[in-house]
């Protein structure tokens, strides 16, 4: 019984199995996005779209955090609102007043307007006059920015199926290149071939015209002689006897 010989599976090359993550790393890249803006509307932080602070938050007393507002302390002076303004805190049922530390007007922070050290624990709630809402980004119950992580991942699929896709056009390009280049090398050889065969017919063709004319000469050579009356083998009587007579 013989054997069968088995077919092996083609093994695909790295640069191969690179080529084929374009697709993938793009479907990534805009699922990522996709859930970046959702996740955007969503959040209650200073920096998401959704504009909603959340009701209270959870500090520490005497932990120091930072107050926020919508457009950072450049937005409240294109508002005309000053940073000395009063707030208060709301905890427990009881009002009391918050002081707070002011970021200058040359900060360039993007939401926060100042900090604070708070004076309670357990659950408040914020409130500053002609500045709402405002925002306790780093509370002790803040969420983690899940839209963020989204939108750095997509950036990050999508500069990398950029480039798989850049490397790979460029090789293909440099490789239809080098397959033109080949082309025209084998024809120019077949060129170089044919007139190299012309010349040789040419050669050949001249060789038989000369031996023809040389054949042609002896047998002319050979009619003289016979017109002559002299044989081309003969020997003329008397030649080596000095016998020919004058």
């Amino acid at each position: 019984m013989t054997e069968q010989p088995t077919e092996l599976s083609p093994t695909r090359s790295p640069a191969h199995r690179l080529a084929a993550a374009f697709v993938p790393l793009l479907v990534l890249a805009t699922l990522s996005l996709i859930g970046w803006r959702i996740l955007d509307g969503i959040q209650s932080h200073s920096y998401n779209s959704s504009g909603a602070a959340p009701d209270s938050v959870e500090l520490i007393q005497g932990e120091t955090y930072v107050l926020s507002a919508a457009g950072g302390v450049a937005g409240l002076a294109e508002r005309g609102i000053t940073l000395t303004t009063q707030c208060q805190i709301v905890s427990g049922g009881r009002v009391q007043p918050l002081t707070v530390t002011p970021y200058t007007a040359d900060s360039r922070t993007v939401n926060a307007i100042a900090t604070f050290r708070s004076p309670v624990s357990g659950a408040a709630r914020l409130l500053c006059t002609g500045i709402s809402p405002v925002w306790v980004d780093d509370s002790q119950d803040s969420p983690p920015d899940y839209a963020g992580l989204l939108l750095v991942a997509g950036i990050a699929f999508g500069l990398a199926a950029i480039v798989i896709r850049l490397y790979f056009g460029y090789a293909a390009g440099a490789s239809g290149d080098g397959d033109d280049q080949g082309a025209g090398t084998g024809n120019g050889s077949d060129a170089l071939n044919s007139s190299g065969g012309d010349d040789q017919q040419v050669e050949a063709a001249v060789g038989v015209r000369v031996a023809e004319e040389i054949r042609g000469g002896a047998g002319g050579g050979s009619d003289r002689a016979a017109d002559a009356g002299v044989h081309p083998d003969d020997e003329v009587t008397g030649a080596d006897g000095g016998d020919v007579s004058r």
